[in-house]
């Protein structure tokens, strides 16, 4: 009930579940992004390529018209110290397959949910870090944030019916996602020196 009322997240971080997940050239940059991703597994290179998961998330973004602090945020919110087997490109059976968003992995076991999240990475063909991530991000702004679902709040909860009717369609099951989220994404304009630009809310 806490986080279903937007109102809760009036505050100086919880505003940024509210804002507008498209991409803007005037501060999102590779280096803020990458300012951001030093904290995180993510500081480096992608497994398996020789691209910067700065690079890859700032021209992800920037092709796909979609923040890519968004985009970072959201891996980093699905994958945390980065030591699941759905991105450890070693799971038996599936060896060389990644899956950082966490796309179609679910299930009532952890197994369940690895297999069924590297099965659909097998299906992608998501074969190393930069196909799945890509892949990825190409799904959430197709079905979400250019579907309305543009903010982190309408992609947890469907309150807008202007696409596939109400309530059902949902990215994440993480009831506090849009509120922590938004949190990582206000540190990231924190740390870029970016938070006196305007922002859409």
């Amino acid at each position: 009930k806490y986080y279903l009322d937007p109102r809760n997240g009036l505050t100086e971080q919880g505003i940024f579940q509210f804002e507008q997940l498209t991409y803007n050239e005037s501060y999102h940059t590779e280096e803020a992004l990458q300012s951001f991703l030093d904290n995180t597994f993510m500081s480096g290179i992608i497994p398996d390529t020789v691209l910067t998961y700065a690079l890859t998330f700032f021209a992800t973004g920037q092709e796909l018209k979609v923040s890519p602090f968004h985009l970072a945020c959201r891996v980093y919110q699905e994958q945390g110290e980065g030591k699941s087997a759905l991105i450890s490109g070693t799971y038996p059976g599936y060896e060389g397959y990644y899956n950082y968003f966490n796309i179609g992995a679910s299930g009532t076991t952890t197994e369940e949910v690895i297999i069924s999240g590297l099965e659909r990475a097998k299906k992608e063909n998501w074969y190393n870090g930069y196909y799945s991530i890509y892949g990825g991000a190409k799904i959430i702004s197709a079905n979400y944030i250019l579907q309305g679902q543009d903010t982190l709040y309408l992609q947890k909860f469907d309150v807008d019916n202007s696409y596939n009717g109400l309530y059902w369609h949902q990215y994440m099951q993480n009831v506090c996602a849009p509120s922590s989220e938004g949190s990582n994404v206000r540190k990231v304009y924190d740390k870029a020196g970016s938070l006196d630009n305007t922002f859409v809310f």
